[in-house]
């Protein structure tokens, strides 16, 4: 499991959008999730970096810190114990509220988009089995366990019941098809050519021109009658 997460962020890191020119969060690598779901900043912008080493260092920083607590911690007997306990509790706790952040971008939102049915079938049988297997092994399982995995499970159904409330209420959207018109380029001229041929449109035009200049030489006509030239 810790190998796939490491793929995982690698995956993400490498195809996170491209940093902005003029400023702005749309370039910071997970900005814009889950920012305001609890209502405060992260601390110096924690997981919200823009190199991709300090991704890396931090991993590496905490699992050499585990490391040395336990070299360290192993040696005293009393102390150990609780410490192993707290690590165990702690590790419970993070995966069993690992459903929240999404439960709680889908209720923002009110859409379940980006949540793939497969996943959360696998989400909901995997802990179903899980939990079967907590209640019916012949060997003691630790309260611990049990709490978390109930807790985990139940985030897991709600997340199923909002998939399938959130898709009944979303509105399918149909494009509407326009019948596509035939584009020509050819001008509208008075004048025909033996290679061109007229449409309806240069006829009516070509019939007005005509009427119109037999009119304009019909009134010439009767001026010069009423007006005759005489000579000098």
């Amino acid at each position: 499991m810790i190998i796939v997460q490491v793929v995982l962020l690698k995956v993400a890191l490498d195809y996170r959008p491209p940093p902005p020119t003029k400023g702005g969060e749309a370039g910071l690598p997970f900005a814009g999730g889950d920012d305001t779901l609890f209502g405060f900043q992260r601390p110096y912008n924690f997981w919200q970096w823009r190199s991709p080493r300090r991704y890396w260092h931090a991993i590496m920083y905490f699992a050499g810190a585990l490391f040395v607590l336990e070299l360290l911690l192993s040696q005293i007997p009393g102390l150990y114990g609780a410490y192993a306990n707290a690590i165990g509790c702690i590790g419970l706790g993070v995966e069993a509220t690992l459903p929240i952040p999404q439960i709680l971008i889908n209720y923002r939102s009110k859409s379940s988009a980006g949540l793939r049915l497969s996943v959360l079938a696998a989400w909901i049988g995997g802990d179903t089995m899980k939990l079967f297997w907590f209640f019916t092994a012949k060997t003691a399982i630790p309260w611990s366990f049990k709490i978390s995995g109930m807790f985990q499970a139940s985030c897991d159904f709600f997340l199923g019941f909002q998939y399938l409330l959130y898709n009944s209420r979303e509105v399918q959207t149909t494009v509407k098809e326009h019948p596509m018109k035939e584009w020509t380029t050819r001008s509208h001229s008075r004048s025909l050519t033996p290679t061109r041929h007229a449409g309806p449109f240069m006829e009516s035009e070509q019939t007005d021109f005509g009427v119109r200049y037999q009119e304009r030489a019909a009134t010439v006509t009767s001026r010069q009658n009423s007006h005759p030239l005489r000579p000098r």
